[in-house]
């Protein structure tokens, strides 16, 4: 492998995964922002522990499961990976006829992490703007200047 660890190897599961379990922390916030007005008064304040709200309660059930297949794409979509190879790791982390891996070495993964880590606390990502969409054939839609 030209003198790469195979633990440099990572597959894409396993980073969709990862990206799944860094926003999972935030992604209750994104979707009481993407909710109707109507919900308003079911929604418990977000500020405080998720433990502590009642979990009966359907609006409460959807905001705190796990991020879904879709949710992580338009993170992924959305993400600005702060590497030099940005696009290939958003490719391969969208594409469905790509290589079942990605060499990513320590300080590659390290701020692979980072990025989605910071891109999960970002204003645009929180607020669910519409940046950029998901069109039909699951390709890159137009970003939003508002949110660059």
């Amino acid at each position: 492998m030209d003198g790469l660890a195979m633990n440099d190897a990572h597959s894409i599961a396993y980073l969709r995964d990862e990206v799944a379990r860094i926003i999972g922390q935030t992604i209750a916030i994104r979707r009481a922002s993407l909710l109707s007005d109507q919900y308003d008064d079911q929604i418990p304040p977000l500020d405080t522990n998720p433990k502590t709200w009642n979990h009966e309660n359907q609006i409460v059930q959807f905001l705190t499961a796990p991020p879904s297949e879709d949710e992580v794409d338009e993170f992924v979509i959305q993400c600005p990976f702060d590497d030099e190879r940005d696009e290939e790791i958003r490719e391969a982390l969208l594409g469905t006829d790509g290589p079942g891996e990605i060499i990513l070495i320590p300080t590659e993964f390290a701020s692979f992490q980072e990025s989605v880590a910071s891109w999960a606390g970002v204003n645009c990502w929180l607020a669910g703007d519409d940046w950029p969409v998901i069109i039909a054939a699951g390709r890159f839609g137009s970003p939003n200047p508002a949110c660059q």
